[in-house]
Formats: structure tokens, sequence, C-alpha cells
């Protein structure tokens, strides 16, 4: 993509003389190349032959800024030489704008994406990852590129990754909400517990992307253990008191047998 022309709107001098004037000079003696951003307002006082005090004079009064796609051809005679230069120029203003603005959030995306303790990512309709934030390559010890794509499945537990991966397979199919439990690899090589969870997204293009997240719930999942072991070992602890308990009865049952026996 050729990097758009900014234009001084304000200019004095009439806008497609200036440009004209200005690139044909610099196209001819090879200074400027064609989609080149406006030079600064020394290069281009120089261009069009007036003070620099006048182009900074200009460039003061600039109330708005626009951009121009312009396209240069050179103009040969019989003899092959350039007998001029022929141009075409495209306001190009609002999808540039409309491009800075898309990549103005994007960026601001990233940044809160890489502020986040959780690790983020994105994955296209067919399920390949294909961003991460950074605190996914922190915890995996591992580059985005080697994340991306399938490459996450190498850090997943083996014995949970057919599990994940029907999980997200289906929820490819169907666009259901993904949501797993499964241990993923760190980069000291421990297996810990994470919560995977992710949703479809489908822009106004009628594309699909999803954006998931994995959260460490390892110590969660820890203390759940032992909250479901001191039940059980409860429940065990209050069989066993109950077997005691009967048994206890039945002797008291007997002993009271006897001495109603003996006394009759």
């Amino acid at each position: 993509m050729r990097t758009p022309i900014v234009v001084n709107r304000r200019l004095a001098i009439p806008l497609h003389r200036q440009i004209y004037d200005a690139w044909r000079t610099g196209i001819l003696d090879g200074r400027f190349a064609r989609g080149d951003r406006m030079p600064s307002s020394r290069e281009l006082a120089a261009a069009l032959r007036v003070s620099r005090a006048t182009v900074a004079a200009a460039y003061d009064q600039l109330i708005a800024e626009g951009y121009l796609d312009l396209n240069y051809q050179a103009l040969r005679n019989a003899t092959g030489a350039i007998d001029g230069v022929l141009s075409f120029s495209y306001d190009v203003t609002p999808a540039v704008l409309a491009r800075k603005k898309a990549e103005e959030n994007e960026e601001r995306l990233r940044f809160m994406a890489d502020a986040m303790p959780v690790q983020v990512w994105t994955a296209t309709a067919d399920g390949k990852l294909d961003y991460v934030n950074r605190q996914t390559e922190l915890y995996f010890g591992r580059t985005a590129d080697e994340i991306i794509g399938d490459g996450w499945q190498a850090v997943v537990h083996p014995d949970d990754l057919p599990r994940v991966v029907e999980t997200w397979v289906n929820c490819l199919q169907t666009r259901e909400a993904y949501e797993v439990e499964f241990r993923l690899k760190n980069k000291t090589g421990a297996y810990r517990w994470h919560l995977g969870r992710a949703n479809a997204f489908t822009g106004a293009d009628s594309q699909v992307c999803w954006y998931g997240t994995n959260t460490d719930i390892h110590d969660m999942k820890l203390m759940q253990d032992q909250v479901r072991q001191s039940y059980e070992d409860l429940e065990v602890k209050v069989k066993f008191r109950n077997i005691e308990l009967e048994r206890s009865n039945r002797e008291l049952q007997k002993k009271i047998e006897a001495l109603q026996s003996s006394a009759s």
C-alpha cells in the first residue's frame, strides 16, 4: 500500500499547482518517489521556489489535514526522452482517517490485553490462534509465533488434549461459548489447571473471530480437592461412628434381655 501524501488545504498557492510542480520536479530529478509523504517545509519551499517563511506561514493556517493518493507516469517522446509527467490524484482522506482510527483502536486493545494478568488470545473462524498477549508468552516461556496457529496444543497436558480439542471443534461448528478446564505446562515444566473460555464475535463484514482467556485455577482446584477429601473423610468417620453406635446398641440390648431373664 502506498503511503498517502499529507496535503495542506490552506496553501496560498493553488493546491493542484503546488502539488504538481513540487512532485514533477521531485520525480524528474529522482528526489521524491510516488506515494511518499509530503516533504518538509524546507523541502517544499525548495521545490516550489518560494521562501521557507511563506510555506511556514501557510502551515500555520492549517485547519484540516487531508490525504491524496497521487499517481505519476512519465510522458516520453518518440526518442524516449521525458517530455512531461501525467498525474492523477484521488482524495483518500476518509479511508486514511478510518484506517488510522482502526489502528489506534487496535493498539489500545492490545495495550489493555497486555496489561491483563490472565492469558488473552484470539482465534480465526477455523480455530487457529492468531494473537496472544504478553502474559501468555511470559507464562509459557515461548514466543507468540510458537503459540499461535495450533502451537498451543504443545503445552496442553496429553491426558486433557483430546477432550479439549473435541470441545473446541464442537464450539467452532455450533458457535456456542467455549468453556473447558484443562492443565497447561508453564515455563518451568509444571502443569497447572486453567479455565479456558471464549466467545465468537461476528463483525459487520460477517467475518467470525474468537476472543478468549485462560485463567489459572490451580490453587482453587487444590482447595476443592481438599474440601472434597475432607467431606469424604468426614463421611467415612460418620459411617464408622454409626456402625459403632449400632454395635453398642446391640450389646446394650443383649444385656437388658439378660437382666430381664434373670429377674424372671
